[in-house]
């Protein structure tokens, strides 16, 4: 109780503390913005389940950022993003991120709904962008197209959703603080009572199995030196399981990446730990993630190659390693100002604890996006 009243107030000070009275009302720009994806994909597996081999995908966004500054030079407003998701007889618009922001000379403070700041700001290494945040490689799509089958629904290791910190990942109501630059290093931190709750819901139950009171912190740097970027972070997250008998949340991850004449090279590091098995599986492996990547752009278009592992201990009853290799190439072209298209061939191998369930195959997905 006294942590969570601490981080509260923590917020709340660091605002009040350099907000001081603005001596005019301020004016606030409202900006609309956003992205639309469609996806064709294409995906040949040796255990698809009688499945069909090609599926379209699409989503849309809506931004909406409300902002103003004060003429003490605070900076703040809210931002919510509105998202098209379901299907035919099922749509529904949610929101992943809704939240108040207050900037200044002592950092910035986000409250409300958003993801952790391993997952905002976390590097990975390169990975193709198509803008608005829509990313391919191993922070992709791919893995989408195989839904249905055994291997999408039941056997991918848990580590490849978490290529940060666990949990960062789940839109939740947090409350983050990012330091102001120096040297080129800056502080993260968020912290959030109870994982994907968010919005209006409030759930006071304790021992319902989530996660909750989860943290995390972490560092990064961005420097440019003659022309060669560097970029790196390094993230801690803990956070307790509220089921007897199942391990707390312990997991870092780590990424580095560097840039010259339009090259990118990088990549990241994950290691969840024993992060939700039971205290009687501790003996098992480690649920980790890891990647390297690289990418060239030149005029209008740009090339990517990334190779990944993941691995974890699979069934909670049988001691076992189930890894998942994945090879990609990537490649885009800007039509126009906001307007791309693109290709992507994932090639992916799967070993799990039982034979019967190893799967290998190919996804091959079409795609463009639209940034406005």
């Amino acid at each position: 109780m006294m942590k969570n009243l601490l981080l509260a107030g923590a917020a709340a000070v660091a605002v009040a503390a350099t907000a001081g009275a603005a001596s005019a009302q301020s004016k606030f720009e409202v900006r609309l913005g956003g992205d639309a994806l469609f996806m064709a994909g294409f995906t040949d597996q040796k255990l698809d389940n009688g499945l069909r081999s090609s599926e379209f995908y699409d989503r849309f966004r809506l931004n909406i950022v409300a902002a103003a500054k004060a003429d003490n030079g605070l900076e703040y407003g809210g931002r919510i993003r509105l998202r098209s998701t379901g299907g035919r007889g099922n749509n529904a618009t949610d929101t992943d991120r809704a939240y108040i922001f207050v900037g200044g000379g002592f950092g910035q403070v986000t409250l409300g709904t958003h993801a952790g700041v391993s997952d905002e700001y976390g590097v990975i290494g390169p990975v193709v962008d198509f803008g608005g945040g829509i990313l391919g490689g191993y922070d992709g799509f791919w893995s989408t197209f195989l839904a249905g089958s055994n291997t999408g629904d039941n056997e991918l290791p848990v580590a490849m959703g978490y290529l940060r910190t666990a949990g960062s990942s789940d839109s939740s109501s947090r409350i983050t603080y990012v330091s102001p630059e120096f040297a080129g290093l800056k502080l993260a931190a968020s912290y959030a009572t109870k994982l994907e709750s968010s919005g209006t819901n409030v759930s006071r139950a304790k021992n319902d199995g989530s996660v909750q009171d989860l943290y995390e912190v972490g560092l990064l740097y961005s420097r440019e030196f003659s022309g060669l970027s560097v970029a790196g972070s390094v993230f801690y997250s803990g956070g307790e399981i509220s089921s007897v008998g199942v391990e707390d949340v312990n997991s870092w991850a780590a990424g580095l990446q560097f840039g010259y004449a339009g090259f990118k090279f990088g990549g990241f590091y994950a290691n969840h730990g024993d992060t939700g098995y039971t205290s009687a599986d501790r003996f098992k492996e480690d649920q980790v993630a890891w990647g390297l990547s690289g990418s060239y752009e030149t005029g209008p278009v740009t090339l990517g190659l990334a190779y990944s592992n993941y691995q974890d201990a699979g069934d909670t009853t049988t001691a076992a390693d189930r890894q998942l290799d994945l090879f990609q190439v990537t490649v885009n072209y800007a039509l126009a100002p906001g307007l791309t298209v693109g290709a992507e061939w994932s090639h992916f191998d799967l070993d799990t604890e039982t034979a019967a369930n190893d799967d290998r195959g190919d996804v091959f997905v079409l795609q463009s996006v639209l940034v406005f």
